[in-house]
């Protein structure tokens, strides 16, 4: 009986292209910097998952400058989720920051286009000792969409007062 052995292929492997990236020299990081210090908080927070490495490095950089820790820039992934359990997710994980922090994040979800994420961050920043909460609410009540929403925020400034 005759056997036969497997052959092997003789393919070379696939190689891939390298990417090409433009490296931005140190005076266009500079302009870069000066462009993104102009730029609010949340405006830059927004930005990240969707800049490339040489963007958000910048972009870290000046939000540490102004306070946040690498531990909110990472909460930033949930901040910008297309998935809205993610963001009420964050809602709950902001509990583990100092209330100061909190606040400033839930302020940030109450613009968020989502009904349900802005009466869920309305619900919590009613349970911190924000000094800004009546007028949020006030703001909120008169401004927003949801009668939900809305609704909520009237409860609070009648609290409030």
């Amino acid at each position: 009986p005759k056997t036969t052995t497997p052959t092997r292929s003789h393919t070379k492997p696939k190689t891939i292209a390298p990417r090409i990236v433009d490296i931005p020299s140190p005076a266009a990081m500079q302009q870069q910097m000066k462009r993104l210090r102009q730029k609010s908080s949340s405006q830059l927070v927004r930005m990240l998952p969707q800049e490339n490495l040489f963007e958000a490095g910048p972009i870290r950089a000046v939000l540490r400058e102004r306070g946040l820790t690498d531990q909110e820039i990472i909460l930033s992934k949930r901040y910008n989720s297309a998935q809205v359990e993610d963001r009420l997710k964050l809602i709950d994980d902001l509990s583990i920051l100092p209330a100061v922090t909190a606040r400033r994040w839930l302020h940030w979800l109450l613009e968020d286009d989502n009904p349900d994420v802005r009466l869920r961050a309305l619900s919590a920043i009613a349970t911190t000792s924000d000094p800004r909460l009546y007028e949020v609410a006030r703001n909120i009540a008169v401004h927003d969409q949801d009668p939900r929403v809305a609704k909520l925020a009237s409860q609070i400034m009648e609290q409030a007062r």
